[in-house]
Parts: C-alpha cells; sequence; structure tokens
C-alpha cells in the first residue's frame, strides 16, 4: 500500500465516558490497525501504519490530539519488526516490503470488502462494484501475485484457551547486542511480536499465554534470563477492539 510508517500510542483516559468516545471515533480510522484496552496508566492503545511521518503528525494532530479527556500521550515509532506469528513463515518486516505496488480504487475496495468477510464471492463483489466477475478475480489474482494481499483466518485468543496477553517495553544493554537479543527473543513460543522502537526503550515483544502462571513461567524462566533486557515495562491487554484493521469492539463491551 507504500506505506512506510508505523508508530504506537498509548493514551491516559480518566473517565469512562471519554474513553467510549475515544474508541468509537478511533475505531473508523483506517490508518488505525491495531486498538486495545491496556492495564496501567495509559489504558488505551493504539498502532498506527501511515504513509510516512508526515501522514502520521496529520493524523495523530487530527485524530488523537483532539480528543476529549486525554491527560498523557505517548507514540513510540517503529523502527523494524522481526517476529508476527499471524503472518506466513516468508514474512519480512513492513519496512522492507515492496511499496511499488500502484492500486486504485477497485483494488481498495476489493480489501475492504475481503477484510469484512473473508469468503465474500467475486461476483458478490462484481455486482457492488459495478463490474464482471471475471475482472474481480484477474484483480484479485494480481493482488495476491504482488503480495499486497494475503487471506487468512483469524481466531481470538481466548476461543484457543490463551487468556493472558501481554506488552512488554525492553531495554537492551548494551545496544549492540540488540541483534543477538532479538534472535534469542524471536525463538521463544509464546512470543507473538518482536520489534524495534524508538523513545525510552528500544524494544517491544508481545507474549500470548494460556494464564497468568503460565505467563509468570515464561517472564522468570525464559526472558528474564536473557541477561542484555536491562529494564523492562509490563502491560496486561485486557480488551482487543480492532486488530488488523479489523474491528472486534461492541458498545457492550465497556459495560460487561
Amino acid at each position: 500500500y507504500g506505506y512506510g510508517c508505523a508508530a504506537k500510542v498509548h493514551l491516559e483516559i480518566k473517565e469512562s465516558i471519554h474513553i467510549k468516545s475515544a474508541i468509537e471515533k478511533l475505531i473508523k480510522v483506517p490508518e488505525i490497525d491495531f486498538m486495545s484496552l491496556n492495564s496501567g496508566i495509559h489504558n488505551l492503545e493504539v498502532n498506527i501504519i501511515c504513509k510516512d511521518n508526515n501522514h502520521l503528525v496529520r493524523l495523530i494532530h487530527q485524530n488523537i490530539n483532539t480528543l476529549d479527556g486525554i491527560l498523557e500521550s505517548k507514540t513510540s515509532i517503529y523502527l523494524n519488526d522481526y517476529k508476527e506469528t499471524h503472518l506466513s513463515p516468508d514474512h519480512t518486516s513492513w519496512s522492507n516490503r515492496n511499496s511499488n505496488v500502484i492500486l486504485d480504487k477497485k483494488d481498495y475496495k476489493i480489501i475492504e470488502y475481503l477484510k469484512e468477510d473473508g469468503r465474500i464471492s467475486f461476483t458478490e463483489m462484481a455486482k457492488k462494484i459495478g463490474t464482471s466477475p471475471s475482472k474481480i478475480r484477474q484483480r484479485y489474482n494480481n493482488l495476491v501475485d504482488n503480495k499486497a494481499l494475503k487471506i487468512m483466518g483469524w481466531v481470538p485468543p481466548v476461543k484457543m484457551g490463551f487468556n493472558a496477553y501481554v506488552s512488554i517495553l525492553a531495554s537492551v544493554r548494551p545496544k549492540k547486542k540488540i541483534r543477538e537479543v532479538i534472535s534469542k527473543l524471536v525463538e521463544i513460543e509464546e512470543v507473538t511480536f518482536v520489534a524495534t522502537i524508538s523513545g525510552e526503550y528500544n524494544l517491544e515483544i508481545c507474549l500470548l499465554c494460556n494464564d497468568t502462571e503460565h505467563l509468570e513461567n515464561v517472564l522468570h524462566n525464559t526472558l528474564y534470563q536473557i541477561e542484555e533486557i536491562d529494564e523492562t515495562e509490563t502491560t496486561m491487554i485486557f480488551r482487543v477492539l480492532k486488530w488488523e484493521g479489523c474491528t472486534t469492539y461492541k458498545p457492550e463491551m465497556l459495560s460487561a
């Protein structure tokens, strides 16, 4: 899609009415790829994918800085990602992907319909877009062949028995050891995401575990055994509201 900039924004929002309002505004922003309710001071997290830094600055200014009830925000830029288990083994970092694929409005429509329903037929999409099924099939194949589109199944982690999902910000000392640390982290089965980031910490690590006991074992017996990890800040993710651009949020979530 030509996106070359990604960032994570942590927001501190105290009043529940402001949290609900913020979610309902941000959930509609297409550049927001992930959103969750978290533990700790910063109780709302959003991940943003933009074309460049200027795009990112505009989006934050127009969509986040204008929200009511924000007490504090903290932004980290993703520099590179090294593991995303929901992607295929041939996954390469978003920052290294080919951005020369030119998409038009019909391509974006196809992608949007598939995000809503991955099993939608070419015939149904053709009716919605106003073209023939054969043209839709041709466009679909081009998107897949150019690696601009990947169809996959996603099951909510809790449905598979994973009830402890955390995001860990970590500092590696000395910094020259960061590649060595990354190579160890990507081999840990429970680690679902590893990325280098800007700011106070230089790594983000996501862990998915069966329960808090499983999480504690992974942290103390595996992660904390990596000597170069000097400092960490752990946040428990309570509810995922948006994942890979697909909305999982329902208003009743906040009253449950």
